[in-house]
């Protein structure tokens, strides 16, 4: 069995190999959170108890890799669908036109159209956000002012992630970075 929440996760990203980056990123990022909270949980309640021993009662609570990857990719089957689109194949006229009534060139221009605007917004306010940060960071107000400037940049860049999903149809990570 597992000995620690590391060979766990490294098993799960075995298993999950070959699956959609930003999917293996969820899973890997759920796992740890879910292991490590049950994990401390366990510990306080029953002091005495080995670690091994209650990251074993946990593993077969929330199931083994096998059983989480198959249940990832099953959730993923069933939301995904709305994001892939297949390509036609017909004449070469038709391929060529076909652009034109392909939803995917709308939504991309859409996308290139709307990034014009908020990459000029992001600039602004990453260029006014620093600038701020580090003039008052010497004030007793510079710190909590950063620490609310990188949350912004945070959710910015969710907010983009979101419209990356919603126009060009590509799946991005919903969970942050699994180190």
């Amino acid at each position: 069995m597992f000995n620690s929440i590391e060979e766990y996760l490294k098993a799960l990203k075995t298993e999950m190999m070959g699956s959609d980056p930003a999917l293996l990123q969820d899973a890997l990022a759920d796992a740890s959170e879910h292991l490590s909270a049950a994990l401390s949980i366990a510990l306080e309640s029953n002091p005495g108890q080995k670690e091994g021993d209650a990251l074993i009662k946990i593993i077969e609570e929330y199931g083994t890799p096998e059983e989480t990857a198959s249940a990832y990719r099953e959730v993923e089957k069933r939301t995904s669908s709305g994001l892939k689109q297949d390509i036609k194949k017909g004449s070469l006229i038709g391929r060529f036109l076909g652009v034109f009534v392909d939803p995917r060139t709308w939504g991309a221009l859409l996308f290139t159209f709307i990034t014009f605007i908020t990459g000029i917004f992001y600039f602004t306010w990453a260029v006014t956000g620093v600038s701020l940060s580090l003039g008052l960071f010497v004030l007793i107000i510079g710190i909590p002012f950063a620490i609310l400037f990188l949350l912004s940049v945070q959710g910015l860049a969710l907010l983009e992630g979101r419209l990356v999903e919603a126009l060009l149809g590509i799946r991005m990570p919903r969970r942050p970075a699994f180190a």
